[in-house]
């Protein structure tokens, strides 16, 4: 199909003005607003920008017949599993839309755009919280205090952190300097400190790790085949254990407890409970869950469900956590292809943060959902974002087979 400079341009401001209107608008339902205020106005105008970026994808992207076919089915399938579960809100679905009008959008400008963008998000709750335009919510670990800087909570603080450093190490891989690093570190250090998000911690710390190694011997390790077959196994792997070991839970076994509150920090336990209430059903059903401070308010349990995995399996159902498998495991498999590391090293990290948190098809947590389009809907494109992400990086053609 021939190039035609005006539709692209008009469909890349599209992207990038709904782009900026839904991460914009959820941020706000993500914030401590959502306990002073009605968040549905927010809510309906975020999907408003999701239909309009679907009319995007398909009547200015300029995909095939095929491709046109995939996007409309996989829409079809999830307003259908949608009104099957009865869920409140479908946040894959709303982030699909949204990703499949980034046919036309260089992948490095995205990131930096996304960048400074989530830098002024969390600036802006913050001194929300400060001038009062937002409660104050107090949370403890212990006698602990964390802090959540006007965000609901402080994980969801730390999402948005993890965010932004999944992103710098997108930008900055062929470049990294000691500086980077550094900056890593102490922006872990912060997050232990200030808001206790262990989960980013962590999962910043092995951002660092892996970084490091893979910069040394990342060519030589893409090469070894085990190695290979370990990271494209990944995310089934990390699936498999989050289920069996939710699942098999034992509260009378003395060492599964201690493991699960000192590793996983309830965690397993948690979701053995929605493995008892809740059956595995092909389509999924309406999980009945409470965060922690509308629990507080209405004097009622909470009822969370952080694990990534068990959530897909058992509010999307069979199905869906086969699309979610396979989508994840093909994106892995692309970035050893294309020999994108950084991509790699993001993914891997993201799979391990999965295990705390259940935000992995939101694209307010995960600028990957991106590469959908760039590796699976359209792996083809020529003008220039795969550029952007091959540039200085041999591909890696030895298959796993």
């Amino acid at each position: 199909m021939t190039k035609n400079p005006i539709i692209e341009k008009m469909s890349r401001g599209l992207f990038y003005a709904t782009f900026f209107i839904y991460l914009a608008l959820r941020t706000l339902t993500y914030t401590a607003f959502r306990y002073e205020y009605s968040t549905h106005i927010f809510n309906q105008l975020a999907w408003i920008c999701c239909f309009i970026a679907l009319l995007n994808a398909i009547f200015l992207c300029r995909y095939s017949f095929r491709q046109i076919a995939i996007i409309l089915a996989f829409c079809a399938f999830y307003v259908f599993l949608y009104q099957h579960t009865q869920a409140g809100e479908n946040i894959f679905l709303a982030s699909m839309m949204i990703v499949f009008s980034a046919r036309y959008v260089k992948w490095e400008r995205l990131l930096k755009f996304s960048l400074v963008l989530y830098i002024v998000f969390i600036i802006g709750s913050a001194v929300a919280e400060q001038v009062e335009l937002v409660p104050t919510l107090e949370f403890f670990r212990g006698d602990v205090r964390r802090y959540s800087f006007g965000f609901s909570h402080p994980n969801v603080f730390g999402g948005y952190v993890l965010f932004i450093v999944i992103v710098w190490l997108l930008i900055r891989y062929k470049k990294l300097k000691v500086f980077d690093y550094i900056g890593w570190l102490l922006i872990a250090a912060f997050m232990w400190i200030v808001p206790n998000s262990r989960a980013c911690t962590f999962s910043i710390l092995l951002i660092c790790l892996f970084t490091f190694i893979f910069k040394r011997a990342g060519n030589k390790l893409l090469k070894c085949l085990p190695i290979k077959i370990i990271c494209v196994s990944f995310y089934g792997i990390m699936a498999a254990f989050s289920v069996l070991a939710s699942y098999f839970y034992d509260e009378n076994n003395a060492l599964y407890v201690q493991i699960d509150q000192s590793i996983f920090t309830t965690r397993l336990s948690c979701a053995h409970t929605f493995f008892i209430e809740n059956p595995i059903t092909w389509f999924g059903q309406k999980l009945q869950l409470i965060d922690v401070t509308k629990a507080a308010q209405k004097g009622v349990s909470s009822s969370i469900l952080d694990n990534f995995y068990v959530r897909q399996l058992l509010g999307g159902g069979i199905i869906h956590f086969l699309i979610i498998f396979v989508m994840f495991t093909y994106l892995v498999y692309r970035a050893i292809k294309i020999n994108d590391q950084g991509m790699l090293i993001a993914l891997i990290v993201l799979m391990i943060y999965w295990v705390y948190e259940a935000r992995g098809l939101n694209l307010v947590y995960n600028i990957l959902l991106v590469q959908v389009v760039y590796q699976i809907l359209d792996p083809a494109l020529s003008d220039g974002t795969k550029d952007n992400l091959t540039r200085g990086q041999p591909e890696l053609n030895d298959s796993i087979n």
